[in-house]
């Protein structure tokens, strides 16, 4: 369970933000920080992330595609 802030913006098809807030983990409740970058393309994006926290820094890729909104 994790609750953040996020700002970011997209120019040109690239993709940057930032966000922190906090995450419960095993060792309980953690501030945590991080950024995320990519490319975004029609509906769908992807790119990869870092987060620094109470055990450390975790890193990787994600993938995201645009849900429809009614």
């Amino acid at each position: 369970m994790l609750r953040y802030e996020f700002q970011g913006k997209i120019e040109k098809s690239v993709f940057n933000g930032n966000f922190s807030g906090r995450s419960n983990m095993e060792v309980g409740s953690s501030p945590t920080s991080g950024t995320i970058t990519g490319m975004v393309f029609r509906s769908q994006g992807s790119g990869k992330y870092s987060v620094l926290h109470a055990l450390g820094s975790s890193h990787g890729y994600y993938i995201m595609k645009k849900i429809q909104s009614n």
